[in-house]
């Protein structure tokens, strides 16, 4: 995505690195500014967006009021998610939104969805790796990853995978490290990582440096909890709530806290008055 957005030219200069000519580290290294954005400038990200935000305010007198609204509301950098209500709404979705895109200068690619008329609507060389492969009259719509999240699209509903975690040494640092590696943005795993986050606590109160062993009592608490750790891949959130019945619908929050720690849950209630 940064690669689409030229820098302007009076700004290159911010930009100067070095590189030997062919790659060849004998020779004199010549100076060169990159003409677009790249990883690792902290501006990328911003500067991208704003190009992004831009080609649908551009494009608005010629674009539906949905899909422009999909590109400002819908993106997180350079991933959209988006629910639409029938499958034939999908599809020119797909088809506008690329269309919209393009007049960027961005390739709207790696498309997936949960209707198999939707990603067949989409050329083959444009879905995800995962669906590129697939024989989908032999095979289910696999699952994916969206921003950080595994969504399975069969169920529609959030999951994780915890096969990324590998084993650290039983230490402060090394229980950092574990409870790190699950990515949990919307908190739906929470009450399974207060435990360790709790624990860890415990660890700086005593005094335990980062790279000190953990023993007794502590040790045990946590190879207890790594051991249930892989029950969360059970784990399954249906990712969107609706109402059978035309009724009104309620949110109702419960929020408590201790000590340790505290929690909140909402549930969305649907019934007659």
């Amino acid at each position: 995505m940064f690669h689409q957005v030229k820098v302007p030219v009076k700004d290159r200069d911010y930009m100067r690195f070095f590189w030997w000519p062919e790659g060849d580290v004998n020779q004199q290294p010549v100076e060169y500014r990159m003409t677009a954005h790249l990883f690792g400038a902290a501006s990328s990200p911003a500067c991208a967006n704003m190009a992004l935000r831009q080609t649908a305010l551009d494009n608005r007198p010629s674009t539906e009021d949905e899909v422009s609204q999909t590109l400002l509301r819908n993106f997180y950098v350079d991933d959209c998610l988006k629910s639409v209500g029938s499958i034939s709404d999908g599809i020119n979705m797909v088809k506008n939104l690329k269309e919209l895109c393009a007049k960027g200068g961005f390739n709207l690619a790696k498309w997936t969805s949960n209707r198999r008329d939707v990603i067949n609507s989409v050329p083959v060389e444009n879905r995800s790796k995962e669906l590129q492969a697939l024989a989908f009259k032999e095979e289910g719509i696999p699952s994916e990853r969206a921003l950080g999240v595994q969504w399975d699209p069969r169920s529609d509903c959030l999951c994780y995978q915890l096969s990324s975690i590998t084993e650290q040494p039983c230490t402060r640092r090394g229980i950092l490290s574990t409870i790190s590696s699950v990515f949990d943005p919307m908190g739906l795993a929470s009450p399974v990582m207060l435990t360790p986050k709790i624990l860890l606590q415990e660890l700086i109160k005593k005094g335990k440096n980062w790279d000190n062993p953990v023993e007794g009592k502590e040790l045990r608490r946590w190879k207890r909890w790594l051991e249930s750790l892989p029950l969360v891949e059970e784990l399954r959130v249906p990712r969107f709530i609706t109402c059978k019945l035309k009724t009104d619908q309620e949110l109702h929050v419960f929020a408590d806290a201790s000590e340790n720690g505290y929690g909140v849950a909402i549930y969305c209630m649907c019934g007659r008055r």
